[in-house]
């Protein structure tokens, strides 16, 4: 496809991800309160669009916009987008349904994992799916950074930083899958504490993350939220 007729397709998303009055939109990063966040601030029931700060200034228009978007420890987002990811109807065919989850931890490499070309996000069954990238795949130097750690407090932070006028969000959480991600939790971290080659390869896969948004990168003092 043509940029421009990428362009075309993403424009009434992110249309539908930004306060236009502020020129501020919305970057959803994939397994981090996005579709919460989309109900909450744009009344929409649905992730909508995955498109990163680069992609976004790409386009014209947008050039002069800021982003915001939501991040969370790179050790919980892992497991809940492993998680989602594993889950029988989602894409049945990619390279995670069959292999282990050591394997899926041995994969972390760039060529491994599907990134953004241009405008476009170029699957491939043999890659595992963008929702294992690192978050700081979706940022630059123009994106405000909020935490899902404390995301009550922090969407209304968002919505006192710039004059949104909405109520107090008041947040009833429901954790899906809370057994299931705690089993993977449990055997995940029993794979980084007993395998230093295995810890050190997602240690830097996801280097930037930790750094960006100043994570430990000792997985026993992580507060998981399952």
């Amino acid at each position: 496809m043509s940029i421009n007729f990428l362009i075309l397709i993403y424009m009434e998303d992110i249309n539908n991800q930004t306060f236009e009055s502020e020129k501020l939109i919305f970057i959803h990063i994939p397994k981090n309160y996005g579709t919460i966040t989309m109900k909450y601030l744009f009344n929409l029931d649905k992730a909508n669009s995955h498109i990163t700060a680069n992609q976004l200034y790409s386009i014209d228009k947008f050039k002069n916009y800021k982003t915001f978007c939501f991040v969370r420890n790179p050790f919980e987002r892992f497991i809940i987008a492993y998680c989602w990811l594993t889950r029988p109807n989602k894409f049945p065919k990619n390279i995670i349904h069959h292999i282990s989850l050591i394997e899926t931890i041995e994969m972390l490499t760039n060529n491994n994992v599907t990134y953004p070309e241009n405008m476009e996000w170029k699957y491939s069954d043999n890659k595992l799916w963008r929702h294992i990238l690192p978050q700081s795949t979706w940022i630059n130097k123009n994106t405000k950074i909020y935490y899902c750690e404390n995301y009550e407090n922090e969407i209304n932070k968002l919505i006192s930083d710039y004059n949104i006028n909405l109520p107090k969000l008041k947040l009833i959480e429901k954790i899906d899958n809370k057994k299931k991600k705690n089993q993977i939790k449990t055997n995940f971290i029993n794979i980084l504490n007993t395998r230093q080659d295995l810890k050190d390869r997602f240690i830097n896969f996801y280097k930037d993350d930790f750094i960006n948004f100043d994570y430990s990168t000792d997985i026993n003092k992580t507060n998981f939220s399952f």
